[in-house]
């Protein structure tokens, strides 16, 4: 099934996103993978703390056991965007599509 969530900036689920984790259908594996951020900082070489957003994507490998990738940005609306217009095509290290979809993250 699919249960895209809406990730453009004014929509409700682009506030929940930042507390919870939330479905996003990926083209590519033909499953749901859960996504949720954390906000967080990234020292600089010169000791800066800089403001970031850690992206995080949960799901199943051939055994069941859950796995994450992650990825940083800067704005919480490339976060958003990157959801929207890329991570339906990202691969995704050792994802098995029949245990994701069968075996559903905790939360669902």
């Amino acid at each position: 099934m699919q249960n895209t969530a809406n990730l453009e900036a004014d929509s409700p689920d682009s506030e929940r996103f930042l507390s919870q984790s939330l479905p996003v259908w990926s083209e590519l594996y033909q499953c749901d993978l859960y996504v949720w951020m954390a906000s967080g900082g990234k020292r600089s070489r010169s000791g800066h703390l800089n403001q970031c957003y850690w992206l995080y994507v949960e799901y199943r490998d051939r055994c069941g056991r859950s796995k994450y990738s992650s990825f940083r940005f800067q704005q919480t609306e490339k976060a958003q965007h990157f959801i929207s217009h890329s991570l339906s095509q990202e691969s995704l290290h050792e994802i098995c599509p029949i245990q994701t979809s069968s075996n559903p993250i905790g939360w669902m």
